[in-house]
């Protein structure tokens, strides 16, 4: 087997954005204990983040043009992170 003539990073895959956001109040009960609530949320857009395209190919013979192996070049999925939101409450004492 050969190697291609291809360069490194001719290959780019869809960019990333991912936004998180937080909130929390905390509230004085007395001098000595407080109240906290908090609201978490991850990819709060909800934006689809997809895969890097598949980079494997084959040669039928050394020395031969590589060809497609089921998928070069293609994106085939995602990162399957959706939206969350998570929610809690803690008493400081």
């Amino acid at each position: 087997n050969t190697f291609g003539n291809g360069t490194v990073g001719n290959i780019y895959g869809p960019g990333l954005m991912n936004w998180d956001f937080s909130l929390n109040k905390t509230v004085a009960l007395k001098e000595r204990y407080q109240f906290r609530i908090e609201a978490n949320f991850f990819n709060i857009f909800n934006r689809t983040n997809l895969s890097n395209p598949g980079t494997t190919c084959q040669q039928t013979t050394p020395g031969a043009a590589c060809t497609s192996a089921g998928g070069f070049g293609q994106i085939g999925g995602d990162n399957g992170l959706p939206r969350e939101v998570q929610l809690g409450a803690k008493f400081i004492f």
